[in-house]
């Protein structure tokens, strides 16, 4: 239940930001108007975005658990995304009551939300965030927060995090994205409350395990006492053996007359009718009831689930600044901001610049659709991709997720990589290098890049 945020946000320039702005007080007993104490209560969100009032803090106070739940969804999903909202000890609990900060007296809200707005206000000021650097800042600003996973039967992954949605995203989008986060290391997790196995094919978690026939993997077993012939050792359900209320072996027709003797009762509890094969233990085999896929319960993906909190690589990384690429520029050592790059390239490409061979290189993936473990491959292969860079190389990743480099022979670069992907491996690899002493009068970066992307094959 995602809502879209209005990009003209209230800006967080000094710590003197929430001067001004009341604590705005939800409740079932509200007058419309300013309290003795200066909060502002309203019975309705409708009425508060009507009265044009600012807002330093929100306040639920009393209410059905409905109503409380979809104050928290149109507070996380406005303008006041970042403000301190806080349930009071009588409010009721809810699902989604983990939308909220706290469960606070009403005397100890605002001074929470002043210390939020303040921690803001150290970020540097952006016109617009999108959803990652909202969902990081949102973690930045409150001491130990933490996105806690609700369990969902509805959901596709059976887990969500309803913060991570309210803050502008789909349930899909936002497990992409934490998963991402959590690669790249600015989330870790706590410890975990769970762990799910995940279809391969579509990464549902919703299996349904069934007891199958180990040999012919039919569904048509059921617990029968089982005969071994001594003089062939053929094995099978005793029903296989009677003949005129005799027993008589199928296979080789000797006459069982004494137990111990002509034939024993083996261990095998199970026999399949399609097949007729006796047995001590079905196997168990899985299907996925999103897609109907069949694998082995040791082929499903394994997830464990747990509450996330922002890591002290993610909190660095938001000190320096709040934009993806300076995000993106803590993963490796070689890696920049695309702006970075475009200058080396550009000082790289200058007519009187000698700096000796160097290449450009491209490398695109593309992946099957939801293949988790495709593009665990794939990420393994690039973190050890990085480890063949020199210092002095450099890398960046453009809109389309491509990967660029400029290093000083792309050609053997691209050879190592494709030995890391053969053609039969998990996705799709194409890659392009240049001789940047071959670019004839291309001198702009964006031109050669805009060739070498051409030549991607």
């Amino acid at each position: 239940m995602p809502f879209h945020h209005s990009e003209n946000e209230p800006s967080a320039t000094s710590a003197t930001a929430s001067r001004g702005r009341p604590l705005v007080v939800f409740s079932q007993r509200a007058t419309g108007g300013v309290t003795p104490s200066g909060e502002l209560s309203f019975h309705h969100w409708e009425d508060f975005l009507a009265s044009g009032a600012d807002a330093c803090g929100f306040l639920l106070d009393d209410g059905s658990a409905e109503m409380q739940d979809a104050l928290l969804w149109q507070i996380r999903g406005s303008r006041w995304w970042h403000a301190w909202v806080a349930l009071s000890p009588k409010a009721p609990a809810s699902t989604f009551e983990c939308l909220a900060d706290a469960r606070q007296p009403r005397d100890r809200v605002m001074q929470s939300a002043v210390l939020v707005q303040s921690a803001r206000a150290q970020l540097l000021a952006a016109t617009h965030l999108d959803f990652e650097e909202r969902l990081l800042q949102f973690l930045f600003i409150r001491d130990g927060a933490q996105l806690q996973p609700i369990c969902d039967r509805q959901s596709h992954y059976l887990y969500r995090y309803p913060l991570a949605e309210a803050l502008g995203a789909d349930e899909e989008r936002v497990t992409r994205v934490l998963l991402d986060l959590q690669r790249r290391r600015f989330l870790e997790p706590g410890l975990p409350l769970d762990r799910v196995r995940h279809c391969r094919k579509c990464s549902s978690a919703h299996p349904h395990y069934h007891d199958v026939c180990p040999h012919c993997r039919s569904i048509q077993i059921e617990k029968s006492a089982a005969l071994h012939c001594f003089t062939c050792g053929h094995v099978a359900p005793q029903a296989d053996f009677m003949q005129d209320s005799k027993l008589v072996c199928p296979q080789c027709n000797a006459s069982l007359r004494h137990i111990g003797v002509d034939y024993d009762r083996p261990l095998t509890q199970y026999a399949c009718a399609d097949c007729h094969h006796a047995f001590i233990e079905p196997a168990v085999q899985v299907r996925c009831l999103d897609c109907g896929e069949l694998a082995e319960p040791d082929a499903m993906d394994v997830r464990s689930i747990a509450p996330l909190r922002l890591s002290a690589r993610g909190r660095a990384a938001l000190r320096e600044g709040s934009s993806a690429e300076h995000l993106a520029a803590f993963e490796h050592a070689q890696h920049v901001p695309p702006s970075a790059f475009h200058q080396a390239l550009g000082w790289t490409l200058r007519p009187k610049g000698d700096v000796g061979q160097a290449s450009l290189v491209a490398l695109e993936f593309t992946l099957p659709p939801q293949d988790g473990r495709a593009q665990a491959a794939v990420d393994e292969g690039v973190r050890r991709m990085y480890e063949l860079l020199s210092d002095s190389d450099l890398s960046t990743v453009d809109a389309d997720q491509r990967l660029w480099f400029l290093v000083t022979d792309g050609r053997a670069l691209i050879q190592r990589v494709r030995a890391m992907y053969p053609a039969s491996g998990e996705g799709q690899l194409r890659a392009a290098a240049l001789d940047l002493r071959d670019v004839g009068s291309a001198r702009e970066p964006q031109q050669v890049m805009s060739r070498l992307k051409a030549e991607l094959q």
